[in-house]
């Protein structure tokens, strides 16, 4: 297999629940980043998810990347972990008033009763 041929993918990768106006116009990937995930994507999950096995060394690292048994390196894997940490990112709920711990017995001292 050719480098030209790693990751290769037949269909175009899209991802409407989390970024619905497109990878692009969701100001979270460089324009780079965002025409990888189109055109790689599917190639991506599979090889994350096992259902497709590596056949060249670029994607063999890829896999070694998924699970986890090394940093990102390749502008491949940096990309797909950047997608991953945004689809997976924790959402944060802030409120407006803290809450201060609050306990049964008032020691404070502020009723006399």
């Amino acid at each position: 297999m050719q480098l030209n041929d790693a990751f290769k993918s037949d269909k175009r990768f899209r991802d409407p629940k989390n970024f619905p106006y497109g990878f692009a116009r969701s100001g979270e990937f460089t324009r780079e980043q965002a025409q990888l995930i189109e055109i790689y994507g599917h190639a991506y999950i599979e090889l994350a998810s096992g259902a497709r096995e590596p056949a060249c060394e670029q994607e063999q690292a890829f896999m070694e990347f998924c699970n986890g048994n090394k940093d990102a390196e390749s502008l491949h894997e940096r990309t797909w972990k950047r997608y991953q940490d945004k689809v997976n990112r924790k959402i944060n709920c802030y409120t407006l008033a803290s809450i201060s711990d609050v306990t049964d017995d008032d020691t404070s001292g502020d009723d006399d009763d």
